[in-house]
Protein backbone atom coordinates (compact mmCIF):
# COMPACT_ATOMS: atom_id res chain seq x y z
CA UNK A 1 0.00 0.00 0.00
CA UNK A 2 3.01 2.57 -0.03
CA UNK A 3 2.27 3.18 -3.80
CA UNK A 4 0.06 5.63 -2.17
CA UNK A 5 2.63 7.52 -0.96
CA UNK A 6 4.20 8.34 -4.71
CA UNK A 7 0.41 9.38 -5.41
CA UNK A 8 -0.57 13.04 -5.32
CA UNK A 9 -2.90 12.19 -2.52
CA UNK A 10 -2.45 13.72 1.02
CA UNK A 11 -1.32 11.07 3.14
CA UNK A 12 2.27 11.25 1.99
CA UNK A 13 2.22 15.16 3.54
CA UNK A 14 0.19 14.38 6.47
CA UNK A 15 2.30 11.42 7.53
CA UNK A 16 5.11 13.64 7.33
CA UNK A 17 3.68 16.47 9.25
CA UNK A 18 2.27 14.36 12.03
CA UNK A 19 5.35 12.78 12.30
CA UNK A 20 7.19 16.33 12.83
CA UNK A 21 4.59 17.21 15.01
CA UNK A 22 5.53 14.80 17.45
CA UNK A 23 9.07 15.10 17.64
CA UNK A 24 8.26 18.90 18.11
CA UNK A 25 6.12 18.06 21.26
CA UNK A 26 8.63 14.99 22.53
CA UNK A 27 11.49 17.75 22.33
CA UNK A 28 9.21 20.19 23.77
CA UNK A 29 9.66 22.67 21.00
CA UNK A 30 5.57 23.69 21.08
CA UNK A 31 5.41 26.51 18.92
CA UNK A 32 6.81 23.98 15.95
CA UNK A 33 4.26 21.79 17.30
CA UNK A 34 1.42 23.81 17.13
CA UNK A 35 2.73 24.99 13.32
CA UNK A 36 3.34 21.39 11.98
CA UNK A 37 0.02 20.31 13.56
CA UNK A 38 -1.72 23.42 12.36
CA UNK A 39 -0.33 22.50 8.69
CA UNK A 40 -1.57 18.83 8.93
CA UNK A 41 -5.10 19.89 9.91
CA UNK A 42 -4.94 21.68 6.53
CA UNK A 43 -3.88 18.40 4.37
CA UNK A 44 -6.33 15.74 6.41
CA UNK A 45 -9.17 15.52 9.26
CA UNK A 46 -7.51 13.15 10.58
CA UNK A 47 -5.49 16.02 12.06
CA UNK A 48 -7.88 15.78 15.08
CA UNK A 49 -6.03 12.93 16.56
CA UNK A 50 -2.93 15.04 16.35
CA UNK A 51 -4.58 18.11 17.60
CA UNK A 52 -5.92 16.35 20.96
CA UNK A 53 -2.14 14.62 21.09
CA UNK A 54 -0.42 18.34 20.77
CA UNK A 55 -3.66 19.88 23.07
CA UNK A 56 -3.12 17.64 25.53
CA UNK A 57 0.72 17.41 25.91
CA UNK A 58 0.49 21.55 25.94
CA UNK A 59 -2.12 21.21 28.45
CA UNK A 60 0.23 19.03 30.81
CA UNK A 61 3.29 21.54 30.33
CA UNK A 62 0.86 24.38 30.85
CA UNK A 63 -0.15 22.84 34.81
CA UNK A 64 3.27 21.31 35.16
CA UNK A 65 4.39 24.91 34.55
CA UNK A 66 6.73 24.40 32.39
CA UNK A 67 8.13 26.21 28.62
CA UNK A 68 6.57 29.21 30.10
CA UNK A 69 4.52 31.18 27.51
CA UNK A 70 5.82 28.05 24.73
CA UNK A 71 3.09 25.59 25.40
CA UNK A 72 0.31 28.46 25.15
CA UNK A 73 0.63 29.10 21.81
CA UNK A 74 1.67 26.03 20.98
CA UNK A 75 -1.48 24.84 21.78
CA UNK A 76 -3.35 27.60 20.72
CA UNK A 77 -2.35 27.21 16.67
CA UNK A 78 -3.01 23.58 17.18
CA UNK A 79 -6.42 23.28 16.03
CA UNK A 80 -6.21 26.36 13.67
CA UNK A 81 -5.97 24.35 10.45
CA UNK A 82 -8.21 21.75 11.04
CA UNK A 83 -11.06 24.77 12.19
CA UNK A 84 -10.25 26.72 9.15
CA UNK A 85 -10.46 23.54 6.93
CA UNK A 86 -14.03 22.10 8.83
CA UNK A 87 -15.40 26.06 8.36
CA UNK A 88 -14.37 26.35 4.99
CA UNK A 89 -15.73 23.47 3.55
CA UNK A 90 -19.08 24.31 6.17
CA UNK A 91 -18.94 27.76 3.76
CA UNK A 92 -19.08 25.74 0.81
CA UNK A 93 -21.46 23.45 1.14
CA UNK A 94 -23.85 25.54 3.02
CA UNK A 95 -23.94 23.37 6.17
CA UNK A 96 -21.81 24.01 9.43
CA UNK A 97 -21.14 20.32 9.56
CA UNK A 98 -20.59 19.86 5.82
CA UNK A 99 -17.74 17.63 6.05
CA UNK A 100 -19.36 15.41 8.41
CA UNK A 101 -22.42 15.56 6.13
CA UNK A 102 -20.48 14.73 2.71
CA UNK A 103 -18.25 11.93 4.45
CA UNK A 104 -22.16 10.50 5.42
CA UNK A 105 -23.71 11.15 1.81
CA UNK A 106 -20.93 10.07 0.02
CA UNK A 107 -18.97 7.38 1.16
CA UNK A 108 -21.29 6.79 4.09
CA UNK A 109 -19.02 6.74 6.52
CA UNK A 110 -19.53 8.24 9.57
CA UNK A 111 -18.53 7.80 13.49
CA UNK A 112 -20.41 5.07 15.05
CA UNK A 113 -17.54 4.06 18.04
CA UNK A 114 -16.64 0.82 15.82
CA UNK A 115 -19.56 -1.20 15.72
CA UNK A 116 -19.11 -0.84 11.49
CA UNK A 117 -15.48 -2.32 11.91
CA UNK A 118 -16.41 -4.89 14.57
CA UNK A 119 -19.15 -6.41 12.65
CA UNK A 120 -16.96 -5.92 9.27
CA UNK A 121 -13.91 -8.17 10.81
CA UNK A 122 -16.56 -10.44 12.15
CA UNK A 123 -18.40 -11.27 8.45
CA UNK A 124 -14.85 -11.52 6.85
CA UNK A 125 -13.39 -13.67 9.45
CA UNK A 126 -16.54 -16.13 9.31
CA UNK A 127 -16.29 -16.65 5.47
CA UNK A 128 -12.91 -15.05 4.23
CA UNK A 129 -14.44 -13.31 1.37
CA UNK A 130 -11.11 -12.25 0.00
CA UNK A 131 -7.20 -12.51 0.89
CA UNK A 132 -7.28 -8.57 1.44
CA UNK A 133 -10.29 -7.99 3.67
CA UNK A 134 -8.99 -10.96 5.68
CA UNK A 135 -5.52 -9.21 5.35
CA UNK A 136 -7.38 -6.03 6.73
CA UNK A 137 -8.48 -7.16 9.85
CA UNK A 138 -5.26 -8.48 10.27
CA UNK A 139 -3.76 -4.76 10.23
CA UNK A 140 -6.46 -3.74 12.81
CA UNK A 141 -5.36 -7.03 15.01
CA UNK A 142 -1.93 -5.70 14.98
CA UNK A 143 -2.66 -1.75 15.01
CA UNK A 144 -4.31 -2.46 18.33
CA UNK A 145 -1.46 -5.26 19.77
CA UNK A 146 1.18 -2.45 19.03
CA UNK A 147 -0.29 -0.10 20.85
CA UNK A 148 -0.62 -2.23 24.13
CA UNK A 149 3.19 -3.09 23.47
CA UNK A 150 3.78 0.47 23.28
CA UNK A 151 1.73 0.82 25.98
CA UNK A 152 3.47 -1.54 28.07
CA UNK A 153 6.83 -0.69 27.13
CA UNK A 154 5.51 2.71 28.34
CA UNK A 155 6.24 4.74 25.27
CA UNK A 156 5.71 8.45 25.80
CA UNK A 157 2.29 8.91 26.11
CA UNK A 158 1.38 11.50 23.59
CA UNK A 159 2.57 9.23 20.63
CA UNK A 160 0.21 6.66 22.31
CA UNK A 161 -2.59 8.97 22.61
CA UNK A 162 -2.36 9.92 18.80
CA UNK A 163 -2.15 6.15 17.84
CA UNK A 164 -5.08 5.30 19.83
CA UNK A 165 -6.86 8.13 18.63
CA UNK A 166 -6.05 7.23 15.00
CA UNK A 167 -7.05 3.38 15.75
CA UNK A 168 -9.96 4.77 17.20
CA UNK A 169 -10.44 7.18 13.83
CA UNK A 170 -10.04 4.29 11.55
CA UNK A 171 -12.31 2.44 13.54
CA UNK A 172 -15.23 4.61 13.68
CA UNK A 173 -15.01 5.76 10.13
CA UNK A 174 -15.40 1.82 8.59
CA UNK A 175 -19.08 1.93 7.75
Amino acid sequence: MSIVLSMAYSEAMFCAAAVWALVFVLERNWVAAGLVTAAAGLVRPTAAALVLAVGLAALVAVLKRRDGWAPWVGGALAPVGLVGYLAWVGSRTGEWNGWFTLQSQGWDSRFDGGVATVDFSLQVLGDARSVLEVTTVGFIAGALALLAVGWRRRVEWPLLVYAAVCSRWTCARTG
